[in-house]
């Protein structure tokens, strides 16, 4: 073999080498993609298994019935259970249950027993109710912070467990009634402190004028009817105020005497006029003022008064006498000056001329109350000059003294017996004695024993009866520990004597010195249109004994 042809096989085989070789590396990437292939096939494949198994399992689902979901009422008692599981809604409920049955056993004793003291009544009734709802929130409040600690507590199917569904009756019974007994004793609780008995004895700061107002001619008419304003508003103020006054009394810090709630009670439209409408008339009312002097025979004297009370005229229909004040026809507005609106500042008077116009006259205020700061601007009403209606005290000791002589509770047979009261009932009562009674029947007897010894023996029972009622009236007015004596509560009522010279009464207004800007109208003093004086001083009055039998002192 030549060496060309040796050099064509070997160019063959060495070409037959490098195919070869080529063959070989081609082969793995060959293999990579059947496996990639067989790899693709596999994951259509378990999807494919994938989507038989959910359709399978869709289709099992369908035929088997779905588990029923828990109803709103149970999941709405899911946490229940927690009222029990914690000390805050176990005190809670404690609490609620403690002061429920002392409620329901001091109403069955009211019951019984016809009524309780007054300060186990106003704290049953308006102490514990409070205390029922403080227990529901404690028992809601522990219930709440138990769910945050542990919400997953709580089993899904709460009423599954038996123990649990005695629980669950238990506490919905137990909250079905302690509602019940809020909602009952509640209005309870509102009820008595809306009734006179609550204003008058449960807090002894208003024994003053508790004792006034038994006396007068409104016994029948509960505090709350004049003193608060029907309305929520009103209600919510009476509250709040009333809240103050007790916090008054427990820290001891409160006026002495109480001063007259002027600023707050409501105008006569929402209460007097309830029972009293404005248009009522009447013509007139006798009126008898009786005076005894301090002499030994107690010598008496009277005053006979045609009142002309007036109202809405049925004939003429127009507004005539005092009570023209208060007419639907005209207005009168004046400035307060002062907390007990004795001192009267400018006042506007609001009404129709002969033309039907419209017109407001200004009555300037005198010069001695011109600088005076105006705290008000008021419309004036039943209560400015009805101002102790509900609560009637004497006008002063002398007045009460001759309405005593002159209806006979004390005999003015007795002599100096005027005088002598009076210096009793204007001086304090130590507090050695008991009642006020009987230290006036001692001292009377020791008077006259030593000044009048006969009468003292042949006149015993009359002396008893004079005490009796200086006892009584001397109770009705004088109130140390409240610093209430004589004249501490005045009246607006008239003029008598003793208040000519000082502003109250009808001379807060009718001074004389009021006049308008042009001098034509004035505030006067013509007295003749409220009343009519048929006798004046007279110890033996020139008139009809009848007439005096039906006018009152």
């Amino acid at each position: 073999m030549t060496d060309d042809t040796k050099k064509k096989v070997g160019g063959e085989e060495t070409e037959g080498e490098t195919k070869g070789e080529e063959t070989k590396a081609e082969a793995p990437k060959a293999d990579k993609a059947e496996e990639k292939k067989a790899a693709d096939k596999a994951e259509e494949k378990k999807a494919a298994d994938k989507a038989e198994e959910k359709k399978a399992a869709d289709k099992a689902e369908v035929k088997k019935p779905r588990a029923a979901k828990p109803t709103g009422i149970q999941r709405a008692l899911q946490w229940l259970p927690r009222l029990w599981s914690n000390w805050i809604s176990l005190a809670g409920l404690s609490m609620m249950c403690i002061s429920g049955n002392a409620l329901l056993i001091v109403y069955i004793v009211d019951l019984v027993r016809g009524g309780l003291n007054p300060y186990v009544t106003a704290l049953a009734y308006v102490g514990l109710p409070p205390l029922l709802l403080l227990g529901l929130a404690l028992a809601l409040l522990g219930a709440w912070r138990q769910g945050k600690r542990e919400p997953d507590a709580i089993p899904g199917q709460l009423l599954a467990n038996k123990k649990t569904r005695r629980r669950l009756l238990f506490v919905i019974a137990g909250t079905v009634i302690n509602l019940t007994v809020i909602s009952f004793f509640s209005y309870r609780g509102v009820s008595y402190m809306h009734s006179t008995s609550f204003c008058a004895s449960a807090c002894h700061v208003m024994k003053p004028q508790a004792q006034a107002h038994h006396a007068g001619a409104h016994l029948r008419v509960a505090c709350p009817d004049c003193h608060v304003a029907h309305s929520a508003g009103g209600q919510l103020q009476a509250k709040l105020s009333g809240l103050r006054q007790l916090w008054g009394v427990v820290t001891n810090d409160y006026a002495r005497p109480v001063p007259t709630p002027v600023e707050h009670l409501p105008p006569g439209t929402e209460s007097c006029w309830g029972c009293h409408p404005r248009d009522n008339w009447r013509a007139t009312y006798i009126r008898i003022v009786p005076r005894f002097k301090s002499d030994e025979k107690n010598s008496r004297t009277l005053t006979v008064l045609r009142v002309n009370v007036g109202g809405l005229d049925p004939y003429s229909a127009t507004y005539k006498g005092i009570h023209w004040h208060a007419s639907a026809t005209s207005t009168v507005k004046y400035e307060v000056l002062d907390k007990t609106r004795t001192k009267i500042g400018r006042i506007f008077v609001t009404r129709k001329d002969k033309s039907g116009k419209t017109v407001t006259m200004t009555f300037a205020a005198p010069k001695k109350l011109a600088k005076l700061k105006v705290l008000a601007t008021r419309t004036m009403d039943c209560t400015d000059c009805h101002n102790r209606v509900g609560h009637p005290f004497s006008r002063s000791a002398e007045r009460a003294v001759d309405r005593l002589l002159y209806f006979k509770k004390i005999d003015p047979a007795l002599p100096f017996v005027r005088k002598q009261s009076l210096a009793l009932i204007k001086g304090k009562v130590p507090k050695s004695w008991r009642t006020s009674g009987e230290y006036f029947l001692d001292a009377l007897k020791r008077y006259y024993a030593s000044k009048h010894p006969t009468v003292a023996k042949a006149n015993a029972k009359q002396i008893g009866f004079a005490a009796a009622a200086l006892g009584r009236l001397y109770d009705r007015n004088v109130f140390p520990f409240m610093k209430v004596s004589w004249g501490s509560y005045r009246s607006h009522k008239g003029h008598p004597k003793e208040d000519s010279k000082q502003m109250f009464g009808c001379f807060r207004c009718h001074d004389d010195e009021r006049k308008t800007k042009d001098g034509k109208h004035t505030v006067g003093k013509d007295c003749d249109k409220c009343h009519e004086q048929l006798v004046e001083d007279e110890a033996k009055p020139t008139i009809s004994e009848e007439i005096l039998k039906i006018g009152r002192p």
